[in-house]
Order: C-alpha cells, then structure tokens, then sequence
C-alpha cells in the first residue's frame, strides 16, 4: 500500500537498516497511521546514522545512548520536541527482537550520578566526544564528587578551585 512506497524512500543506512522493515510492520499492524510509521522510520534511520557515526552497533542502544541521542539532536536545533518516549516504539521494537538488552532494574540515582550524567550529556552535545571518552571523562570525575559527597548529599558549596586542581594533580600522578 501506499504506507510502505513512502516508506522506500526513507534512506537507511548503519547498524538498524536490517529492523526498519520489520519495525514497520509492527507499527502498522498496532495501528499507527501511515504518517506515524514514516516519521517512526525516520527517527530509526537518524539513530541508525547517529549509531555508525560512533562505531556503535544495535546492542549499544541503551538508555544512556538514547539520551545523548537526543542531547545531540536538541543541541543541534533539531526537534527540541523529541523526548526520551518518542524512541520508546523503536527502543521498544529493538529489545522485543533481542537487538537491545532490556535494562535491569536501575539502582537509585546518587546526587553525584545525576551531576555525571548532566556532564556525560553536555560532553557528548556540546564538545561531540565519542561514548568512550565521555566514558573515561565521567569515571575520572566520579572519585571527585565523591569525595564532596556526605550523608548522601552532594555538598557543591564544598567546590572550590584550589580542590579541583589537587584533585587533578593527584589524577595526574597516577
């Protein structure tokens, strides 16, 4: 039908050109429009993209990459409307096929895990950092907010410049 003629001329390439057929389908049959299905497809072949940039493949989609995902295309003024739900359907699609691990139950977020991640987010959007080294950025800072860390509080009013440079001088040493 007219539905999959729109959809041959949505240019997929990278790690999730062999799902969007199949992830069609499966759109169309739980009832979503045609013009859903398109934009869902769209969206698929953006990550899709967005994922061979990175050398990433399907199984590194998890939330935190989705996340940067969207971090990148809101810090690139593109559809700021997109949410972590909009990828849901393909998120969703990706571990029903066994592409994507369904993520466990997460431990409660620590005040540093949140900072870590608001500073993983402005790595990858603002300075385009590859995963790994946003990774080794994010473990290279998490001693350091620990270390400001009491009773389960995150004590910020702690920070000063002279804290931070003996933290990286002491980073440095080893």
């Amino acid at each position: 039908g007219k539905n999959m003629s729109d959809l041959s001329r949505v240019a997929i390439s990278g790690p999730l050109e062999g799902y969007a057929e199949g992830f069609a389908s499966e759109l169309a049959r739980q009832g979503y429009a045609s013009s859903s299905v398109v934009f869902h497809v769209r969206l698929l072949a953006h990550v899709s993209r967005w994922l061979e940039g990175r050398d990433l493949d399907v199984a590194a989609l998890g939330p935190a990459a989705a996340e940067a995902f969207l971090a990148e295309r809101q810090a690139s003024g593109r559809s700021a409307a997109l949410r972590i739900g909009t990828l849901e359907p393909l998120l969703g699609y990706l571990r029903g096929a066994g592409a994507v691990a369904v993520p466990g139950p997460l431990p409660p977020a620590t005040p540093a895990d949140v900072v870590l991640a608001r500073y993983a987010g402005y790595l990858a959007a603002e300075r385009g950092l590859a995963q790994s080294t946003i990774r080794r950025n994010v473990e290279l800072v998490r001693p350091f907010l620990m270390g400001l860390a009491s009773d389960g509080q995150l004590d910020l009013g702690r920070l000063t410049a002279g804290g931070v440079t003996a933290f990286v001088v002491s980073q440095s040493r080893q």
